[in-house]
């Protein structure tokens, strides 16, 4: 389902990066591991389709992302691939609803009140779909942000660092509700972390080096 082959990125004035192959089937759950500076947030925004390599290929659910462009690399990401970065991103003037809404027209979807209901009940915040990010908690928030990246029903979910800066039990939780949403969708799961409390939660681990 997911699969990078002789993968390369480079930043502006920067060496390049190089990551190794990797295969994941579809339902695999698996953790990005590696300390800062080694390229964890820059393959998972690969993989997302917002940055584009330098060489090689990603390929996800059949599609090689390099072979699409414009509002098609759009529709693709918004129906196939679930986000869910570290800065969770949701627009602020937007309901939660509203928010579930718009990544539902982005992926070129009708929109699905009763899907939206669904997620966010699975979720355990119905109560909140009115209203807006700045009146939620941050772990509030957070289950906004998941039931946004999986309201479309992806095939590939990927989460930044869903448990910086939280405490043991909220890293818990949070972690309980990404492995939940990933099931329901029966999507394959990607984790970018650095957090040591995560490893032994998840046995299929790819761990990147610095970068010389």
């Amino acid at each position: 389902m997911l699969s990078i082959q002789q993968l390369e990125f480079t930043y502006p004035g920067g060496r390049p990066i190089r990551f190794p192959d990797w295969q994941l089937s579809q339902g695999d759950i698996a953790l990005l591991l590696g300390p800062s500076g080694s390229g964890k947030s820059t393959l998972v925004a690969m993989l997302a389709g917002l940055l584009t390599p330098r060489a090689g290929t990603i390929g996800i659910a059949g599609q090689v992302l390099q072979q699409l462009s414009g509002h098609a690399l759009d529709h693709f990401r918004g129906r196939h691939i679930g986000f869910v970065p570290q800065q969770l991103h949701l627009l602020p003037l937007l309901s939660v609803r509203e928010n579930l809404r718009l990544a539902q027209t982005l992926a070129g979807q009708k929109r699905d009140d009763v899907r939206i209901d669904h997620v966010l009940k699975s979720l355990g915040i119905e109560a909140l779909a009115n209203r807006r990010p700045g009146a939620l908690s941050q772990g509030q928030k957070q289950r906004a942000a998941i039931a946004r990246a999986t309201v479309n029903t992806p095939k590939l979910l990927l989460a930044d660092e869903p448990t910086a800066n939280l405490d043991d039990q909220a890293a818990e939780a949070a972690l309980d509700v990404l492995l939940d949403a990933a099931r329901a969708c029966a999507a394959t799961l990607v984790i970018a972390t650095h957090d040591s409390r995560v490893k032994h939660r998840i046995a299929n681990q790819l761990t990147l080096g610095v970068q010389s």
